[in-house]
Order: structure tokens, then C-alpha cells, then sequence
């Protein structure tokens, strides 16, 4: 080796060290000058009367700006004793500039108020207001470190079982705002979220062949609304979305089973082999959604209203689906088996190729109805209307069903099996041997 080149190398070696030695002392001097700011910042505090508030909320927010753990977990544990609002929400914004790293020590302190909150006395009036507050506190700073630091969350994150619920005291309308974040990281499973807002968000992402997905299992999402969100192929099963509102959301492959989404609105949503399997939607509104190969085996679908919407070869057996709407619904290719449909509308349906065996079709009206190639072997079909009567105005309702003379509105039946279907009365039996259908008492 040349000397020239020892020299060169026995240089850089000095300079790389010197480097790193005064990277040393630059470390250690900010960490000296951070913990004379926190010690000030803490002396100060300790010496604050109760009453002293703008000054206790300055000191707060000054602790916030540091990057110092001790500080970080010195406010939460403030915001677990705190009593004053003004002092909570200082408390909030301080918390909320340590991101992400806080979270946990929020979510456990959540848990902690929570607890408090259902253990203790209905007379301790102060004590259960102080409580709220607290708990309030803890929630905003999560929405608010979530709305913030959303896009940053590339690990999985757990907030399983928190309360992000409404505001707790009852003396304003705060509910969690948390429209347009990407939570597809985030686990929210048996999190209490009434009233959130998660418009437009983010559950599934897809990155190459990797696929991650928000567990909602479980979780109490009521009177929320998840307009135009992405919950492609999210686990919703037992979660309570009563009320909840899905405009042209999409839920495709979405597991739903055992959820209660009654009175939920799901109009014109994306629901694409997606799994009700016993889930409740009593009152629902699904006009123009798209339930396409979706599976509601053994569901509740008392009283909805599903105008237009299609059920292409969806499993609906053994559904209970009394007094509701399917005008213009398409069940093609549908197995409706030993489901109920009593007292509902099933006018202009398209129920073509559908497997309606041993269903209850009691007091449906079918006008205009098509049935081509539809199973009806044991279906029940008393008093069913096949077309509506232009002239009867009868307080009879079972004069109504099949009157001459016919109006076009009658059902397509040309070539449907009827032999096997139950409670035909005479005039049902008329109409179905003039218009081609098929059954051992029509004649040739």
C-alpha cells in the first residue's frame, strides 16, 4: 500500500470519528437541553394553584412540543385526573402532536375510563361527569391522531374495543369524524363508533398480491354513515349497523353474517357476493343495490323496500321476508327456497329461472311478473295476484287478485309448471290455463 494512500485512509478515519463525535455531543446536548426544558416545565406546574387554568393550559401545550417520552406520558396520565374542559382539550392538542407512538397509551386509558364510568355509583354525580369528560378527551385525541397521521399507518394497528362513541357528556353533538382516512391497517374490531362519519374512506387496500382489510367483527357502527366507502371484503359479522347509512358503498365479498343492519339504507351499494347469512335487515332500504351471487341464507328482510335491485342468482332461502317491496327487482337465477313472502310486491320482478320451492307467495302481487322457468313445485300461492283489475274497486281483498277483464299488467307465466303449487283457487287456475301455463286441469 502506498504511503499515500495510508495517509488518506488514517485522515478519513479521523474525520469519520470526529463526525461522529460531534454528533454525539449535538445529541446530547439537545437531550440536556429537553430535560432542563421538561424539569423547568414540571417545576413550574407543581407550583400552579388549582385555579390557575390558562397558565396550567400553556404549560400543557409546551409539553406537547417536546420530544421527550417522560412528557408524553406525563400528559396522558394529566388527562386521567384532569377535571377542568379547558385544561382536556389543551391536554387533547398536546397529545395529539406525539402521533401514532401515543396510541397506546391513549387506547389504555380509554379502557380505564370506560370501566370507571360502568362501575361506579349513579349518585356520584361529579364524579361521573368528570369521568366523561375525560373519556371524551381520550376519544378526540384518537380521531384527531387518526385523521392527521392516517396515510403513516403501514403496520397493523390495533384500537380493538375502544370507545370512540358520541360525546359522553350530553352538552354538545361531537360523533367521531373520520371521512376520507385509509383504515384498510387499522383493527376497529368490537369498537363502540356510533354516529361516526367514515364517508368516503378506506377499509381494503390491495398492493401487489397483498391484501389487508379492517376487522369491524362485532363492532357497534349505528346511525353511522359510510357513503361511498371502500369495505370491500372487511369482516362486518355481528356488528350492529342499525340506522347506518351505505350509499353506493362498496361492501363486495364483505362478511356481514349475524349483523343487525335494520333501518339501514344500502341504496345503490356494490354487495357483489357478499355474506347476510342470518343477518337482520327489517326496514332496510336497498333500492338499485347489487346483491349479485350474495348469500342472505336464513335472513330477516321484514318490510324492506328493494325497488330495482338485483338479486342474480343470490341465496335466499329460508329468508323471512314479509310486507316488502321488490317492484322491479331481478331475482334471475335466484334460490328463494322455504322463504316467506307474504303480503309483499313483487310487480315487474324478473323471477325468471328462480327456485321458489316450498316458498309462501300468500296475498304477493305478481303483475307483471316474469316467471319463465321458475320452480313453483310446493310454492304457496293463495291469493296471489297475477294482474290487476281495471274496473274492480271491491272491499274484498280476495277479489282483487285475478278479475276479468285482465288489464296488460298480467304475470308471464306462458309455459310455467303450476302443478305442484298450493291453494290455486279457481280463478287462479283460469288465468294460468289462459295464458299457457301448465297444470293437469287445463285442458288441451
Amino acid at each position: 500500500m502506498g504511503v499515500g494512500l495510508a495517509m488518506v485512509m488514517i485522515v478519513g478515519a479521523i474525520v469519520g470519528t470526529q463526525v461522529y463525535v460531534q454528533k454525539q455531543i449535538d445529541r446530547r446536548t439537545e437531550i440536556g437541553r429537553q430535560d432542563e426544558a421538561f424539569l423547568k416545565l414540571m417545576g413550574q406546574l407543581a407550583n400552579l394553584p388549582e385555579t390557575a387554568v390558562k397558565e396550567r393550559q400553556t404549560i400543557y401545550l409546551a409539553l406537547g412540543r417536546l420530544q421527550d417520552d417522560r412528557a408524553s406520558t406525563f400528559l396522558v396520565d394529566a388527562l386521567a385526573q384532569e377535571n377542568k374542559e379547558q385544561v382536556i382539550q389543551a391536554l387533547v392538542q398536546a397529545i395529539v402532536n406525539d402521533g401514532l407512538d401515543i396510541l397506546p397509551e391513549i387506547k389504555a386509558l380509554n379502557f380505564q375510563l370506560r370501566q370507571q364510568l360502568q362501575s361506579i355509583g349513579g349518585n356520584n354525580i361529579q364524579e361521573i361527569k368528570s369521568l366523561k369528560l375525560r373519556l371524551n378527551g381520550t376519544k378526540q385525541a384518537i380521531v384527531q391522531i387518526l385523521q392527521l397521521h392516517h396515510q403513516q399507518i403501514d403496520t397493523p394497528l390495533s384500537l380493538d374495543k375502544i370507545d370512540l362513541n358520541g360525546d359522553e357528556t350530553g352538552q354538545d353533538n361531537y360523533a367521531p369524524n373520520l371521512n376520507q382516512l385509509d383504515l384498510a391497517s387499522v383493527s376497529l374490531k368490537g369498537t363502540l363508533i356510533s354516529q361516526g362519519n367514515f364517508q368516503q374512506s378506506v377499509f381494503f387496500r390491495q398492493h401487489n398480491n397483498e391484501i389487508q382489510t379492517t376487522d369491524l367483527s362485532g363492532a357497534d357502527l349505528k346511525d353511522g354513515d359510510f357513503t361511498e366507502a371502500n369495505l370491500t371484503q372487511v369482516n362486518l359479522s355481528l356488528t350492529n349497523l342499525m340506522r347506518t347509512q351505505f350509499y353506493q358503498a362498496s361492501l363486495k365479498g364483505a362478511n356481514l353474517e349475524k349483523a343487525n343492519l335494520s333501518g339501514a339504507k344500502l341504496v345503490m351499494a356494490q354487495l357483489q357476493n357478499t355474506n347476510f347469512q342470518g343477518a337482520k335487515l327489517t326496514g332496510a332500504m336497498v333500492n338499485q343495490a347489487d346483491f349479485t351471487d350474495a348469500d342472505l341464507g336464513q335472513a330477516s328482510l321484514e318490510q324492506v323496500t328493494a325497488i330495482a335491485t338485483n338479486f342474480t342468482q343470490a341465496n335466499l332461502t329460508q329468508v323471512n321476508s314479509r310486507n316488502s317491496d321488490f317492484n322491479q327487482a331481478n331475482f334471475s337465477k335466484a334460490n328463494l327456497q322455504g322463504s316467506n313472502f307474504t303480503n309483499s310486491n313483487f310487480s315487474f320482478a324478473n323471477l325468471s329461472k328462480t327456485n321458489l320451492k316450498d316458498a309462501d307467495l300468500s296475498n304477493v302481487d305478481l303483475s307483471k311478473a316474469d316467471l319463465t322457468g321458475a320452480n313453483l313445485d310446493g310454492t304457496d300461492f293463495r291469493n296471489v295476484m297475477f294482474a290487476k283489475s281495471r274496473t274492480d274497486q271491491s272491499s274484498d281483498p280476495a277479489s282483487s287478485f285475478v278479475v276479468y277483464p285482465l288489464s296488460e299488467d298480467q304475470a308471464q307465466i306462458k309455459g310455467v309448471n303450476f302443478n305442484k303449487v298450493l291453494n290455486l283457487d279457481t280463478r287462479q287456475l283460469q288465468f294460468i290455463c289462459a295464458q299457457g301455463g301448465i297444470h293437469s286441469q287445463c285442458q288441451d
